[in-house]
């Protein structure tokens, strides 16, 4: 499965995908709830049904949040991506520098806001560097693009044509690798290959999670489609290849890198 990503609803899963419980809670009681692939709030639109036991289910919530509602607001209300939250905000926060060296609030309309569009950028995965070789990156650095503003109102309101924006690049890889995760369980089904994701997106980011999830050197076209997902090798379930590995490109029509994640290893036989 590649490429962009349609509306669609898989068959459903039976099972929490990363966990593997049947039930919402110990003990088998209640439902397992449906995944987004791509975040709602992304204006993903790929369900798995019955595939998030509810423990599971708050800690992806947690992190995508930490995203959703943090780095990527600003340009998720420009663009009026979806939202639970009935009505849309008018305006939104803008810190300015004071003379003092603090900093004041300031209620900036959606509509002339300067939108910075940031993704964090990390080396080639070890385990992908001899296919792809070495990339140069540390800390990790954030991509950056100016998307949305209009620097003549903001300058008539006293304010700089540039907002001080901040993502949290861990939360953002956590995000990531639930993504590539999910979809890879939606195309070959849950149990068809060994997860190497699940440490980084249960417990969250550490040093050993280079190994599978980093970045595509270099910087492909924008495409017509916000987002893409692309699994391979894509004869997987007939026995091709040994890893499982996915690019995963958010606002890709906006030139935005792409993250590469080694998503699974071919189980063992037998």
């Amino acid at each position: 499965m590649s490429g962009a990503l349609p509306d669609v609803r898989f068959p459903p899963v039976g099972r929490c995908i990363y966990c593997g419980a049947t039930s919402a809670r110990p003990g088998g009681k209640g439902r397992l709830t449906e995944e987004h692939i791509i975040p709602f709030a992304l204006d993903g639109h790929m369900i798995l049904p019955e595939a998030s036991c509810d423990s599971c289910q708050k800690i992806t919530s947690g992190f995508e949040t930490a995203v959703l509602r943090g780095g990527y607001r600003p340009i998720r209300e420009w663009l009026g991506m979806s939202s639970r939250t009935k009505g849309r905000p008018k305006t939104l926060p803008m810190f300015v520098d004071t003379d003092g060296g603090g900093s004041r609030k300031v209620d900036v309309p959606v509509d002339i806001y300067p939108v910075s569009l940031l993704v964090p950028v990390q080396p080639v995965p070890t385990l992908l560097r001899d296919r792809f070789g070495p990339s140069p990156a540390a800390n990790p650095p954030i991509w950056a693009r100016m998307i949305a503003g209009d620097s003549a109102a903001l300058e008539a309101m006293g304010l700089p044509a540039a907002a001080s924006q901040m993502l949290d690049a861990h939360a953002c890889f956590r995000m990531v690798a639930k993504i590539a995760h999910s979809m890879a369980v939606a195309a070959f089904g849950f149990g068809s290959f060994e997860p190497l994701l699940l440490d980084c997106i249960l417990r969250g980011w550490d040093d050993a999670q280079e190994a599978f999830i980093g970045s595509l050197p270099g910087i492909e076209r924008p495409r017509m489609a916000m987002h893409r997902v692309d699994l391979s090798p894509p004869g997987w379930s007939a026995g091709e290849g040994d890893m499982l590995i996915a690019k995963v490109r958010l606002f890709a029509r906006y030139g935005a890198p792409t993250f590469l994640v080694v998503v699974g290893r071919r189980p063992p036989s037998g």
